[in-house]
């Protein structure tokens, strides 16, 4: 007879003690049912210092000796070793197809009839004839199923924006509807109706906003270009004030006197500033993540207001004048810029300048459409030296220097002066 302390062990790995004298000579397997009620299935494993006894020995032979401690648990059956094919089968991602769709037959309503409306009309004071007839009482031309189209694309960018107070995906989808509804009228409405439809804050709200005021400006697209390139060279500074954050003092300039609450808060205890720490740090992170928000949303929408004003001095199928080409040309330097920003920046900088250039290029006499194709090689271009950089940012300055009286000339201002001698 051999004395042991058997500790058994449960599911949730709480064990009890069981002190018990048994035969050295009695089989494992005869010993579990008088320790454990095991159910039909389950297999129980009794261990040792020495390792997991083998079932068909006894406690002698399995050497155990009196007075050690046993430990019975459940067996669990090791899981298969996981071949190359089954490291394939992992968590399935957020599936966005649904989205994807839904924004696809969103975009639709800009190009297909009987929603789209044709060339749209970019001028603010200009309204379509559809909107004429409707508002005339002779009835919409297009016809009655336009008329439907157009009213119910509404009424989905209305639905869209509540529903986007419960979930924000629903933001961008509202806007977009409610500008496909409005365009139908003019671009000015269509930007204005867009920015009415996002009913959260956020970045959709500082692009629709953004894109509303430039078209409300749009009266000569050579301003409205200079509009987008000025509003994204000062995107940084109007993003830090919009998220509220506060620039440091420099008080040598003069230009940051300090304000009362600044004078509480450095004559406060430092034990009240401790205690505050965490909140502080807190609010500073939430004010950095806002200006970011807003930072690559004003870029987006700068990039998208100089990308429709060169649209309108060089229509699809024309022959832009020389001045024209070389004032869009200078919009294509200025995306230089986009070398060491954030990724949406950069893309969205980048992506402008190069569409620019192409559209421009290609509406232009043989044989510079062939050079159209230079932004291929862009990819290998790689600026490691700090004075070819230099010179880059140097460029970049005198395109934007440039672009200013090649985009007045557009206007025609400069032919009404001479006119006037």
């Amino acid at each position: 007879m051999i004395a042991v302390s058997i500790t058994v062990v449960d599911d949730r790995g709480r064990g009890r003690v069981l002190d018990a004298t048994v035969s050295g000579t009695v089989p494992v397997t005869e010993l579990l049912p008088h320790l454990v009620d095991a159910a039909p299935g389950e297999h129980w494993q009794l261990s040792g210092p020495a390792g997991v006894l083998r079932p068909e020995h006894g406690l002698d032979e399995a050497g155990v000796r009196p007075g050690e401690r046993l430990t019975l648990a459940r067996a669990t059956v090791p899981a298969p070793p996981t071949d190359t094919v089954g490291l394939l089968s992992g968590d399935l991602p957020t599936n966005p197809s649904v989205w994807v769709a839904s924004f696809l037959a969103a975009a639709a309503t800009l190009v297909l009839p009987p929603f789209s409306p044709g060339a749209p009309l970019w001028h603010p004071l200009e309204i379509s004839d559809r909107a004429r007839g409707v508002l005339d009482g002779t009835g919409d031309p297009a016809g009655t199923a336009a008329l439907l189209c157009a009213v119910l694309t509404l009424v989905l960018a209305v639905a869209a924006a509540a529903a986007s107070l419960h979930g924000k995906r629903y933001t961008a989808l509202a806007a977009l509807l409610a500008f496909s509804a409005g365009v139908q009228v003019n671009v000015l409405t269509g930007c204005v109706l867009a920015a009415c439809a996002v009913w959260r804050p956020g970045p959709e709200r500082v692009v629709t906003v953004v894109l509303a005021v430039a078209a409300a400006l749009n009266f000569w697209p050579g301003l409205t270009v200079l509009v987008g390139m000025t509003g994204l060279v000062i995107a940084g500074q109007t993003a830090l004030g919009l998220a509220g954050v506060p620039l440091p003092r420099i008080p040598a300039t003069g230009l940051f006197a300090a304000t009362d609450r600044l004078r509480k808060q450095d004559a406060r205890s430092a034990g009240e500033r401790a205690a505050d720490s965490t909140d502080s740090t807190d609010a500073r992170n939430a004010a950095v993540d806002r200006a970011r928000q807003v930072h690559a949303a004003l870029v987006i929408a700068c990039c998208t207001v100089i990308g429709a004003g060169v649209v309108q001095l060089i229509p699809p199928g024309s022959a832009p004048g020389w001045v024209t080409v070389a004032a869009c040309l200078t919009v294509a330097v200025t995306g230089l810029s986009a070398r060491g920003c954030r990724p949406v920046h950069a893309v969205a900088v980048t992506v402008t300048a190069v569409i620019v250039a192409v559209w421009t290029l290609v509406h232009c006499a043989s044989p510079w459409p062939a050079v159209a194709l230079l932004p291929v090689i862009l990819p290998a271009v790689k600026v490691t030296s700090p004075l070819a950089g230099r010179v880059i940012d140097i460029l970049e300055t005198v395109a934007f220097a440039v672009a200013v009286p090649l985009f007045i000339a557009t206007t025609g201002v400069f032919d009404l002066v001479r006119g006037i001698g």
